[in-house]
């Protein structure tokens, strides 16, 4: 494997990485939220915004986790 292809791969891996770690970030974030919140509207606007940045992360992991594997992909077998 060509030596730039392997530090496309491996930029591509540590973007999948870093979007799974902000993903796992959101999650725990909102966990936080859901345990300490109270009954209030401004408890659930807060766990709401949560919500929308954990379902944004995992779209990221997502799209990072396709390129990677589209890279390895064409990588090792040219498609």
């Amino acid at each position: 494997m060509p030596q730039n292809t392997q530090a496309e791969l491996d930029n591509l891996k540590l973007d999948f990485e870093h979007a799974l770690q902000r993903w796992n970030a959101s999650i725990q974030r909102l966990q936080e939220l859901l345990a300490h919140s109270t009954h209030s509207a401004r408890s659930e606007d807060s766990w709401k915004q949560a919500d929308f940045e954990q379902e944004d992360a995992q779209a990221a992991v997502k799209k990072a986790r396709q390129a990677y594997e589209d890279a390895v992909r064409q990588a090792n077998f040219g498609f």
